[in-house]
């Protein structure tokens, strides 16, 4: 007899419906489940003890039951096991709108890139917004793009007459997660510049930026993380012959600190290889006081963003950022003839919305430029340019 009731409880495991007497076959629905059918949370549990009660003394013989843990969906499952600082691979989702969803697969299609990006992998230097302290967008890996256009209105400068600045700036990137947990980028800019006047030197009407950036950074869980990037570049202009004046390099090495949820430490230095070398501050203090705003108290790039929420199926911010800018080139000058390396300098303040849905970006911004100044490494003189306004609007991708 023991044996047949043993045989009848390891049929009853396997298959609940079958092969136990009615006292037993009653209890069975809620101990015996299948792991596709879990019970629900709200659902309650039969523990051991209550068990053991509710059990006909005839069937003593079996084994006490393990205890049942509760079912934990997979979606809050993967909730529990990454948080905003330990960065995991997801897959860009999908836009709200038909038209932009398909325009998105074709995309990526025609790429081959399968979409994925890395949350909770956060470069405060880059587009990148943030959702207060709950996060921040997912770093797009594989290939991103970027394109802008810059409208300056034209200013009066002290060498005579008036300057005018319209850009054209563009960047590709690719951006690879290594398996020792570091991220390796490579971004390649062209970015064209139109200038009108000033009336008092003479200018080329157009300069062009060809740079090449490599950056390696650690995507650690921990609170340490670290950033190091070296960009060589040329830039000068197609209406001259190129000389050792259009060759520049940059580098930069930056230090980040996690000290809590709401705040992170950058603690960096970048050297600018301009007409005037710079080594400068890289770095600063963010703040994300809530799930809403997140202030970057930073050099040379400074930023206070507002997570508005989604609207019209977009992931929607508005900023307002404060910017320490140098350009440089090779600028050659008929009258009279010489090639110097020459830089514009310039402080801006700036105010901008920003939409994200799925891969696509677009934003636009205006405000002021000031305390700017055209600086030559050279015998050409250099020149101050006053004030002006400023409108940026542009596309990622």
């Amino acid at each position: 007899m023991s044996l047949l009731l043993l045989l009848l409880a390891t049929a009853a495991l396997a298959e609940p419906n079958v092969g136990l007497p009615s006292a037993l076959a009653e209890q069975s629905p809620a101990l015996y489940q299948s792991s596709l059918n879990q019970p629900s949370l709200n659902q309650p549990l039969l523990n051991q003890s209550s068990l053991n009660q509710q059990l006909p003394s005839g069937l003593s013989i079996l084994e006490p039951l393990p205890a049942v843990s509760p079912f934990v969906p997979p979606r809050a499952a993967d909730q529990e096991m990454h948080d905003q600082s330990q960065p995991f691979l997801v897959t860009t989702e999908n836009p709200d709108a038909a038209w932009l969803a398909s325009w998105q697969a074709s995309y990526l299609h025609l790429l081959g890139d399968d979409g994925h990006a890395l949350a909770g992998f956060y470069d405060p230097f880059t587009f990148q917004f943030a959702y207060g302290a709950a996060g921040v967008q997912p770093y797009r890996l594989g290939w991103y793009s970027y394109n802008d256009y810059v409208l300056m209105s034209s200013a009066p400068t002290t060498i005579g007459g008036n300057f005018r600045d319209q850009q054209w700036n563009a960047w590709i990137r690719y951006a690879h997660l290594n398996r020792n947990s570091t991220v390796f980028s490579w971004t390649g800019w062209g970015n064209g510049k139109f200038w009108a006047g000033p009336t008092g030197i003479d200018l080329p009407a157009t300069a062009i930026q060809l740079i090449s950036d490599f950056q390696l950074a650690s995507a650690y869980g921990g609170p340490w993380n670290w950033q190091l990037g070296v960009t060589p570049q040329l830039n000068g202009s197609w209406e001259r012959n190129w000389n050792a004046n259009a060759l520049m390099a940059d580098a930069r090495a930056v230090l980040l600190y996690r000290a809590s949820p709401h705040w992170i430490i950058a603690m960096g230095a970048a050297y600018w290889n301009l007409a005037t070398d710079r080594l400068i501050p890289y770095g600063g203090l963010i703040w994300a006081p809530d799930d809403r705003w997140e202030f970057r108290f930073m050099f040379p790039r400074s930023r206070a963003s507002y997570y508005v929420g989604h609207l019209a199926g977009a992931d929607t911010w508005l900023y307002a950022a404060g910017e320490y800018t140098v350009e440089a080139y090779q600028v050659d000058i008929d009258q009279p003839k010489s090639s110097n390396r020459g830089e514009i300098s310039d402080y801006r303040v700036l105010l901008g919305a920003s939409a994200t849905a799925g891969i696509w970006t677009m934003f636009v911004e205006g405000g002021l430029i000031t305390d700017r100044h055209f600086r030559f490494r050279g015998d050409a003189t250099d020149f101050a340019i006053d004030d002006c306004a400023l409108l940026r609007t542009g596309l990622l991708f």
